[in-house]
Protein backbone atom coordinates (compact mmCIF):
# COMPACT_ATOMS: atom_id res chain seq x y z
CA UNK A 1 0.00 0.00 0.00
CA UNK A 2 1.37 3.16 -1.15
CA UNK A 3 1.69 5.62 2.25
CA UNK A 4 -0.43 8.67 1.03
CA UNK A 5 -3.53 6.45 1.11
CA UNK A 6 -2.56 5.53 4.92
CA UNK A 7 -4.21 7.59 7.70
CA UNK A 8 -1.65 9.77 8.98
CA UNK A 9 -1.44 8.03 12.30
CA UNK A 10 -0.41 4.88 10.57
CA UNK A 11 2.49 7.33 8.66
CA UNK A 12 4.07 8.21 12.03
CA UNK A 13 3.77 5.13 13.18
CA UNK A 14 5.76 3.91 10.93
CA UNK A 15 8.51 6.22 11.03
CA UNK A 16 8.68 5.91 15.00
CA UNK A 17 9.16 1.81 14.34
CA UNK A 18 12.08 2.87 12.02
CA UNK A 19 13.42 5.42 14.15
CA UNK A 20 13.22 3.06 17.18
CA UNK A 21 15.04 0.26 15.32
CA UNK A 22 18.21 2.74 13.58
CA UNK A 23 18.65 3.50 17.73
CA UNK A 24 18.68 0.04 18.59
CA UNK A 25 21.10 -0.58 15.65
CA UNK A 26 23.53 2.69 16.69
CA UNK A 27 22.97 1.06 20.32
CA UNK A 28 24.77 -1.91 19.30
CA UNK A 29 27.01 -0.80 17.17
CA UNK A 30 28.86 1.36 19.93
CA UNK A 31 28.77 -1.36 22.27
CA UNK A 32 30.73 -3.18 20.01
CA UNK A 33 32.97 0.03 19.29
CA UNK A 34 33.45 0.59 23.10
CA UNK A 35 34.29 -3.35 23.77
CA UNK A 36 36.38 -3.20 20.45
CA UNK A 37 38.63 -0.10 22.32
CA UNK A 38 38.76 -2.07 25.32
CA UNK A 39 39.57 -5.40 24.35
CA UNK A 40 42.58 -3.17 22.14
CA UNK A 41 43.55 -1.05 24.91
CA UNK A 42 43.96 -4.02 27.02
CA UNK A 43 46.16 -5.78 24.51
CA UNK A 44 48.62 -2.93 23.75
CA UNK A 45 49.04 -3.08 27.83
CA UNK A 46 49.49 -7.06 27.63
CA UNK A 47 52.22 -5.95 24.79
CA UNK A 48 53.83 -3.39 26.76
CA UNK A 49 54.06 -5.42 29.66
CA UNK A 50 55.49 -8.20 27.75
CA UNK A 51 58.22 -5.48 26.31
CA UNK A 52 58.99 -4.23 29.72
CA UNK A 53 59.87 -7.88 30.28
CA UNK A 54 61.75 -9.19 28.16
CA UNK A 55 64.01 -5.69 28.18
CA UNK A 56 64.23 -6.75 31.87
CA UNK A 57 65.29 -10.70 30.66
CA UNK A 58 67.84 -9.31 27.96
CA UNK A 59 69.46 -6.80 30.90
CA UNK A 60 70.09 -9.06 33.31
CA UNK A 61 72.02 -11.62 30.79
CA UNK A 62 73.67 -8.21 29.91
CA UNK A 63 74.67 -8.06 33.56
CA UNK A 64 75.64 -12.26 33.68
CA UNK A 65 77.99 -11.65 30.61
CA UNK A 66 79.77 -8.13 32.30
CA UNK A 67 80.54 -11.15 34.95
CA UNK A 68 81.88 -13.46 32.70
CA UNK A 69 83.66 -11.00 30.86
CA UNK A 70 85.11 -9.34 33.70
CA UNK A 71 86.27 -13.23 35.19
CA UNK A 72 87.76 -13.45 31.69
CA UNK A 73 90.13 -10.90 31.44
CA UNK A 74 92.03 -11.54 34.59
CA UNK A 75 95.32 -13.15 34.49
CA UNK A 76 95.50 -14.39 38.47
CA UNK A 77 92.80 -16.01 40.22
CA UNK A 78 90.27 -12.90 41.86
CA UNK A 79 90.43 -13.71 45.66
CA UNK A 80 87.24 -14.49 47.34
CA UNK A 81 85.64 -12.13 49.97
CA UNK A 82 82.90 -12.86 52.27
CA UNK A 83 80.41 -10.76 53.16
CA UNK A 84 79.90 -7.89 53.32
CA UNK A 85 82.26 -6.12 51.47
CA UNK A 86 83.97 -3.32 52.98
CA UNK A 87 82.98 0.05 52.48
CA UNK A 88 84.84 2.07 49.61
CA UNK A 89 85.25 -1.42 48.08
CA UNK A 90 84.42 -3.06 45.19
CA UNK A 91 84.00 -6.92 45.52
CA UNK A 92 84.41 -8.51 42.33
CA UNK A 93 83.92 -12.00 44.15
CA UNK A 94 82.52 -13.76 47.18
CA UNK A 95 83.33 -16.92 48.99
CA UNK A 96 81.39 -20.13 47.72
CA UNK A 97 77.90 -20.33 49.53
CA UNK A 98 78.31 -16.90 51.44
CA UNK A 99 75.38 -15.21 49.69
CA UNK A 100 72.33 -16.51 50.10
CA UNK A 101 68.80 -15.70 48.94
CA UNK A 102 70.20 -13.99 45.94
CA UNK A 103 66.62 -14.04 44.28
CA UNK A 104 64.62 -12.63 46.48
CA UNK A 105 66.84 -9.67 47.81
CA UNK A 106 65.75 -6.00 47.55
CA UNK A 107 66.69 -3.26 45.35
CA UNK A 108 68.74 -1.76 47.85
CA UNK A 109 70.94 -4.68 48.81
CA UNK A 110 71.86 -5.31 45.33
CA UNK A 111 72.42 -1.17 45.01
CA UNK A 112 74.90 -1.29 47.85
CA UNK A 113 76.70 -4.79 46.74
CA UNK A 114 75.99 -5.66 43.15
CA UNK A 115 78.76 -4.29 40.60
CA UNK A 116 77.12 -2.21 37.91
CA UNK A 117 76.92 -3.06 34.59
CA UNK A 118 79.28 -1.03 32.71
CA UNK A 119 81.90 -0.25 35.37
CA UNK A 120 84.19 -2.34 33.44
CA UNK A 121 84.14 -0.46 30.17
CA UNK A 122 80.37 -1.75 28.41
CA UNK A 123 78.06 1.12 28.14
CA UNK A 124 75.47 1.69 29.69
CA UNK A 125 72.21 -0.46 28.37
CA UNK A 126 69.47 1.97 26.87
CA UNK A 127 66.18 2.13 27.51
CA UNK A 128 65.88 0.13 31.11
CA UNK A 129 65.10 1.99 34.51
CA UNK A 130 68.20 1.07 35.82
CA UNK A 131 71.90 -0.35 35.05
CA UNK A 132 71.42 -4.04 35.96
CA UNK A 133 73.78 -5.19 38.61
CA UNK A 134 75.22 -8.61 39.50
CA UNK A 135 77.47 -10.15 41.98
CA UNK A 136 80.15 -13.00 41.46
CA UNK A 137 80.36 -16.33 44.14
CA UNK A 138 83.22 -18.54 43.65
CA UNK A 139 82.02 -22.45 43.56
CA UNK A 140 84.02 -24.61 43.52
CA UNK A 141 87.94 -25.54 42.21
CA UNK A 142 88.27 -28.99 40.30
CA UNK A 143 91.29 -30.53 40.02
CA UNK A 144 92.79 -31.62 36.37
CA UNK A 145 94.52 -35.01 38.42
CA UNK A 146 93.33 -36.80 41.07
CA UNK A 147 96.84 -37.97 41.83
CA UNK A 148 98.06 -36.14 45.50
CA UNK A 149 101.13 -34.78 45.98
CA UNK A 150 103.88 -31.98 45.79
CA UNK A 151 102.68 -31.25 42.25
CA UNK A 152 100.87 -28.35 41.89
CA UNK A 153 97.27 -28.63 41.67
CA UNK A 154 95.97 -27.08 38.27
CA UNK A 155 92.59 -27.22 37.01
CA UNK A 156 89.33 -24.89 36.72
CA UNK A 157 87.64 -22.57 39.06
CA UNK A 158 83.74 -22.19 39.10
CA UNK A 159 82.07 -19.54 39.30
CA UNK A 160 78.36 -18.51 39.99
CA UNK A 161 76.95 -15.03 39.05
CA UNK A 162 73.67 -13.70 39.43
CA UNK A 163 72.16 -10.55 37.90
CA UNK A 164 69.42 -8.38 38.58
CA UNK A 165 67.91 -6.17 35.98
CA UNK A 166 64.68 -3.81 35.67
CA UNK A 167 63.08 -3.52 32.41
CA UNK A 168 61.84 -0.06 30.99
CA UNK A 169 60.40 0.71 34.29
CA UNK A 170 60.99 -0.85 37.91
CA UNK A 171 58.13 -3.13 38.02
CA UNK A 172 58.88 -5.14 35.61
CA UNK A 173 62.30 -7.23 37.27
CA UNK A 174 64.45 -10.51 36.24
CA UNK A 175 66.75 -11.90 38.41
CA UNK A 176 69.12 -14.79 36.46
CA UNK A 177 72.10 -16.87 37.59
CA UNK A 178 74.70 -18.52 35.54
CA UNK A 179 77.84 -20.49 35.64
CA UNK A 180 81.37 -20.04 34.57
CA UNK A 181 84.11 -22.18 34.29
CA UNK A 182 88.00 -20.45 34.56
CA UNK A 183 91.39 -21.88 34.38
CA UNK A 184 94.34 -19.80 35.87
CA UNK A 185 97.60 -20.74 34.92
Amino acid sequence: MPERNLPSSSRFFRRGQVLVISLIVLLLLTIIGVTAMRTTTLQERMAGNLRDQTLAFQAAESGLRDAEQWLDDQVTEPVPVSPPCPSGQTCHVYEADSLTDLLSRDPAWWEANGIEYGTEGSTDIAGVAADPRYVTESEAFIRDSLRIGHEVATGRNVYRSTARATGGSANAVRTVQGTYVRRFN
